[in-house]
């Protein structure tokens, strides 16, 4: 399932309301480079608000709200609040579990690794064994 989650900041300066929002596509930001990126300079790259401007230190001094979490993201998603560090490590322990069941279907012919629980355990302790190592 897609993971993505809307972001949203209001704001006004120089009497002028702001409403910059974004649905981000939390698979493609976290492929591209490992992390969410600051969602601030998101959003202002997203509006073409220049990140050395007083317009956005006024929109960094507001709270950003998050919305219609998909996938993982709403496992993190809690009165409004998005717990990004927690996303992170659960995509990457989604994406290590893909891997093996992926091993499992390939190599050891098992589509149904739920029905082997014993076999997911031994390739996760080779996996985490294999990264101990480096």
């Amino acid at each position: 399932m897609k993971n993505s989650i809307d972001v949203r900041v209001e704001f006004s300066f120089k009497g002028v309301d702001y409403d910059p929002a974004a649905t981000i596509d939390l698979d493609l930001m976290m492929e591209k480079g490992g992390k969410l990126v600051d969602l601030y300079s998101y959003l202002a790259r997203q509006h073409n608000i220049d990140t050395y401007s007083y317009l956005y230190d006024a929109m960094e001094s507001h709270d950003i709200s998050f919305d219609k979490p998909t996938g993982l993201a709403s496992r993190c998603f809690s009165d409004g609040a998005f717990d990004q560090q927690a996303f992170e490590q659960l995509w990457f322990e989604e994406k290590e579990t893909q891997a093996l069941i992926d091993i499992a279907k390939h190599h050891l012919q098992i589509d149904e690794i739920d029905q082997h629980p014993e076999v997911m355990q031994a390739l996760l302790a080779a996996y985490q064994a294999g990264k101990a190592q480096r």
